[in-house]
Formats: structure tokens, sequence, C-alpha cells
């Protein structure tokens, strides 16, 4: 994820996000197509407008190496590599996910503003715990987008993220 400040035709500026994974990056000077809508009608963005097409350039090539699509059948489409795509043959196992979820406190809410609640409640509850977060698509956010998730995870709170759904970007 990149921030960026917009400068719009009409002279104004604004603070942007640019979700590198999916529309690439923005330099200083480029030309972008941006969604103000959240920000025009006051909602809960973070006061960010989106970039959604840097048109310094005329093709997107971004591939994860994936074959499950996220946003599908929008302009945005982008293919993820999803943990059932990482099947390791000789073991079994899935390649790069140690261990499971039995007897791991989990947390999903339906909404994504739950989680800091709950994961602080649990941990003053079980300070040698660990915890999971599962982001539904009730969250439906790119996982990095969430300063709540990247406080969690820096503070030792979470302790890995799945996505699933439309919702991506998690540890799995």
């Amino acid at each position: 994820m990149q921030e960026a400040e917009l400068e719009f035709t009409d002279g104004s500026n604004g603070p942007a996000l640019v979700l590198t994974g999916l529309v690439g990056a923005v330099e200083k000077g480029d030309d972008v197509v941006a969604n103000t809508t959240a920000v025009e009608l006051g909602l809960g963005s973070g006061g960010y407008n989106f970039v959604l097409w840097n048109l310094s350039r005329d093709m997107l090539d971004i591939p994860s190496g994936g074959h499950i699509m996220k946003l599908r059948y929008t302009p945005l489409q982008s293919d993820v590599k999803a943990v059932e795509e990482r099947l390791v043959s000789d073991t079994g196992k899935y390649g790069d996910v140690e261990g499971s979820l039995e007897g791991m406190p989990v947390i999903a809410g339906s909404l994504h503003s739950q989680l800091l609640a709950v994961a602080l409640a649990y941990r003053d509850t079980k300070p040698d715990g660990h915890l999971v977060y599962v982001m539904t698509d009730g969250g439906s956010l790119p996982i990095e987008f969430s300063d709540t998730v990247r406080f969690l995870k820096d503070g030792g709170y979470v302790d890995s993220t799945i996505t699933c759904g439309h919702a991506f970007g998690g540890d799995y």
C-alpha cells in the first residue's frame, strides 16, 4: 500500500491510497484516475480517495502466480495464490502452512470494528494466549488497509490472519 497526495483539476488536494497489488505504484507527477466517492460523502474510508488507474502506463501486469480471483467481475479483479493451491504433493500438507487451527482461538466478527475490542479482551484474560483473525467478506478490506490489524500484529495480540471470500492479503 502506498499513500499519495492528489492534486485535482480544480487545484484542490486530497490524500489517496494506492493498493499497489491491484493498480501498481504511482510516482509524483503521474496522472491518475481516483475514486473520490467515500471522501465526498464523508464515509468511513479514513478520509482517503482511492487510486484506480495510473494513466502513465497503458497496461497492468501484476501476476501473483495464483488462480483464485478476488473482486471478480469488476475492473479490478486480481489473482491471488490461495492456501488450497499450495499443496505439496509429497507431504500432503499445504506449502507454507504449519500446524492447524485445532484448539486455536479464532476471531471472525461480522464487522471489522469488533476486532480490536475482542483481541484486547482476549489478551487481558489470556496474556500468553495465541489468536488468529479471520477477515471475512463482512470486513471485505484489503487487510493491508487495516491500521487495527497492523497494531494488533505488531503488538503481538494477533498471531496471524486469514482472509476469505473477497477479503485479501492475509497471512493465509
